[in-house]
């Protein structure tokens, strides 16, 4: 009988589908821009063995776990007072909120390409004479 036990036929697989299962959630925490970048994350597969007296039978439970990195602290500045006898809290304009753009943001397009006639497209310049033609020459 050849059934040696190996990480990917314990418990069916279970092994590699609890470190999928982490994977994903580390991947989905790596993602989170509410989280530190700096901050590491590690996976933790266990295998705990439960031998009977004989040490010919043995359980084993298989866990997973993983450390993600907790969300940014974020912080804003509120305004407390009594509108109406009630307490109060506004929380302080954005710098957009404050100054709204009115005006749509200009897109700037290339500068459409002028074809020519003459193989000189500038007229006022004489190729052969390798300067300028006079005014009264026009």
């Amino acid at each position: 009988m050849d059934r040696q036990l190996t990480l990917s036929t314990l418990a069916g697989g279970v092994a590699e589908e609890l470190f999928q299962n982490e994977l994903d959630r580390v991947l989905n925490n790596l993602d989170d821009p509410n989280t530190d970048h700096k901050a590491a994350r590690s996976i933790t597969l266990s295998f705990v063995f439960h031998p009977d007296e004989e040490r010919r039978v043995s359980n084993v439970a298989v866990r997973s776990s993983s450390k993600l990195a907790g969300v940014k602290s974020r912080s804003t500045v509120i305004f407390l007072g009594r509108q109406q006898g009630v307490m109060t809290a506004v929380e302080q304009l954005t710098q957009e909120e404050l100054f709204p753009r009115l005006e749509p943001r200009l897109e700037l397009s290339p500068a459409p390409i002028l074809k020519a006639d003459h193989p000189n497209p500038n007229p006022k310049i004489d190729d052969e004479a390798e300067g300028y033609i006079e005014e009264s020459e026009l």
